[in-house]
């Protein structure tokens, strides 16, 4: 028995002249019959001769597939499952049909498959393409209220983690948070990337309650909570001296040590003078 495209030698016991029914007339024959043959040999030793058969089996013809090609983003695995026998041997060292790979460069695989006593051999390639360099951008600071916009770079097309799919987008967080983008470029691999933004409390400010005075006099003005003061009058200081000469608002803006700001106002209300 032979698998096919195999070769089968025949050979016969001596004699004097032989004569195989291929027209071979040597005591051996190399046989590659593609289906079950009979051969027939005749051999003649003076004025005699005799003739003997010999059967050569092909055995079911057996093709292995190891499936198409296939294309994977850098990192990724691939699944093979090949097919066409009842064992297999795979060129990783895995004796199961199906087998998972994550090559790190363009890798071809190779799978034998057995049958019996035959076997055939099937190759599959996988060609790794590239990933994208995500970027969100640099980590960003605002205070509260404030909008920031954030731009990322390194592929074709973009999706941030609140759904909006283009490269740059606007928040306006009340706390500090994380944005995520994923990336992807022209050969369909993504990558993701996050940046933070920091939210920083406004200070609370507090111009003081409102005052009543009489006309021709004086008030003092003290705000607080922060670290930089400026009054509406141009003052910079924490505290103002002003003599307004009918009722009057005054507006201080509060700077605290981490850069946000707010306002306050005060009412200076002015009393006119008994006659």
């Amino acid at each position: 028995t032979v698998c096919p495209a195999q070769t089968a030698v025949l050979t016969a016991q001596p004699a004097s002249n032989y004569l195989w029914s291929n027209g071979a007339t040597t005591p051996s024959t190399s046989v590659s019959p593609a289906i079950t043959t009979t051969y027939t040999l005749t051999v003649t030793s003076g004025a005699c001769s005799s003739t003997d058969d010999v059967v050569v089996n092909v055995a079911a013809t057996i093709s292995a597939n190891a499936g198409g090609d296939q294309s994977i983003c850098l990192g990724q695995s691939a699944n093979l499952l090949a097919t066409g026998g009842a064992t297999y041997q795979w060129s990783t060292g895995a004796t199961t049909s199906g087998i998972t790979v994550t090559p790190a460069v363009n890798t071809t695989y190779t799978v034998t498959t057995t049958s019996g006593a035959c076997s055939a051999t099937d190759d599959v390639i996988v060609t790794i393409k590239s990933v994208p360099v995500a970027n969100a951008g640099v980590n960003q600071t605002i205070c509260e209220g404030d909008i920031v916009t954030l731009t990322a770079t390194g592929g074709l097309t973009y999706l941030w983690s609140n759904g909006v799919a283009s490269a740059s987008q606007i928040f306006s967080p009340m706390v500090s948070s994380n944005y995520y983008v994923t990336v992807t470029n022209a050969v369909g691999c993504s990558a993701t990337d996050d940046v933070l933004v920091n939210v920083n409390n406004l200070p609370i400010v507090s111009a003081g309650a409102d005052i009543s005075i009489c006309q021709g006099q004086s008030a003092t003005l003290t705000a607080s909570g922060g670290t930089s003061f400026l009054w509406s009058t141009g003052g910079i200081t924490s505290s103002i001296n002003v003599t307004p000469p009918t009722t009057s608002t005054y507006n201080v803006t509060v700077t605290a040590a981490n850069s946000c700001s707010a306002s306050d106002n005060i009412t200076v209300a002015v009393k006119p003078l008994p006659v």
